[in-house]
């Protein structure tokens, strides 16, 4: 498989084999398990074949591992925003993903790339996740004998995508390099050790129609997705169901946009309205508003809660601390159809939601 490796390379825009890196790993250091202290001193054609230990079959959920959840709750964040895979992963493979952050010149891991004053932080900042991602994307391959593909597994992370995605986790980690390269590490583990999931892997909860997608766009000219609270049973779906329909669903509506127009982001709408005690989850709330701050930053310019009762404070205050002081700012209360016209006009809102347009506008997510 070394032959192809060089092929990826160029996709991946570093202009050389992304193994000529540095020297060889010292004698016996090579092989399953093996402990490697600075991934980007690997000679990686050395191992990247005859191996077929499959990244896929390893168990790396957070139900595999009561120890990763917390509070008993079995998810697989911490309060921080970083994904605990990272360190299961870690100490699964014997890598060390990445140097101390706070060490790094961003000089060092361009490219070959000149920074002179011509560019800004912003700028140097994007540059030097884009690389320090690129040696985890290695250092995985590396660990896993060729058998992880991460430009497959994470297309977002192929040339034309690499810079946005970064920018995108700078962004939402108001550009503090520590936590944006260990919630994208996080984002690309999960990638590859998650299939694309399918309609057959969330049928209950698309039976339940749960999500929908309007006709129209919001203000920015990005799609509109609603959830339909009421319509969730916790006592029926479990939260990895759920994650999996929010997966499905961000996947849709991230098809729907068009870069090209400047169109990145979706406005999602959470109708609060008539929601009983079956419905009011605050672990399906946490992973919905983790979900997106943790692995999609960026990818939601406003998180509207449609006429939340008063009993949905008590939640709002057990999630409210989870979340970061930039996830916090895209949240808006709502009660009347004004307050959701700051961001979806009103012709494009179902009568529902107390707009203009037929309840026929709502197209539920598996038909797009």
């Amino acid at each position: 498989q070394s032959a192809g490796t060089s092929g990826r390379a160029g996709a991946m825009g570093l202009g050389r084999p992304w193994w000529r890196w540095g020297r060889r790993p010292a004698k016996g250091a090579v092989g399953g398990g093996a402990k490697v202290e600075d991934e980007s001193s690997l000679d990686l054609p050395r191992v990247y074949h005859n191996s077929r230990e499959s990244f896929h079959s390893m168990d790396l959920s957070p139900a595999s591992q009561p120890s990763l959840a917390r509070d008993g709750a079995g998810d697989s964040f911490d309060r921080d925003g970083g994904p605990k895979l990272v360190k299961k992963v870690v100490k699964k493979v014997g890598v060390k993903l990445t140097d101390s952050v706070r060490s790094i010149s961003p000089r060092k891991f361009c490219s070959g790339r000149s920074l002179d004053g011509s560019l800004s932080k912003r700028d140097e900042d994007v540059l030097w996740l884009r690389d320090e991602s690129r040696k985890t994307i290695s250092a995985l391959e590396y660990s896993f004998h060729g058998t992880v593909d991460l430009e497959s597994d994470v297309p977002e992370m192929q040339e034309e995508d690499a810079a946005f995605t970064c920018e995108r986790f700078l962004k939402g980690f108001s550009y503090n390099r520590s936590k944006s390269l260990k919630n994208l590490q996080g984002y690309m583990l999960w990638r590859c050790n998650s299939e694309r999931v399918v309609e057959e892997n969330i049928v209950e909860s698309l039976k339940a129609r749960k999500v929908y997608v309007l006709e129209g766009r919001n203000k920015m000219g990005g799609p509109c997705v609603l959830i339909v609270a009421r319509n969730h049973d916790m006592f029926k779906t479990g939260s990895e169901e759920t994650v999996k329909l929010l997966t499905y669903s961000l996947d849709k509506a991230i098809g729907l946009m068009d870069r090209s127009q400047g169109v990145t982001q979706a406005t999602v709408i959470l109708d609060l309205e008539k929601v009983g005690w079956k419905s009011l989850d605050v672990e399906a709330l946490k992973n919905i508003m983790l979900f997106f701050q943790n692995f999609f930053p960026e990818r939601v310019s406003t998180a509207v809660f449609w006429k939340a009762p008063g009993v949905f404070n008590a939640l709002w205050r057990v999630v409210k601390p989870f979340l970061s002081d930039m996830t916090k700012s895209k949240i808006l209360f709502a009660r009347k159809p004004e307050d959701l016209n700051k961001k979806v006009e009103l012709k494009y809102l179902p009568a529902c939601l107390g707009g203009q347009a037929k309840d026929s506008a709502m197209i539920p997510i598996d038909q797009l």
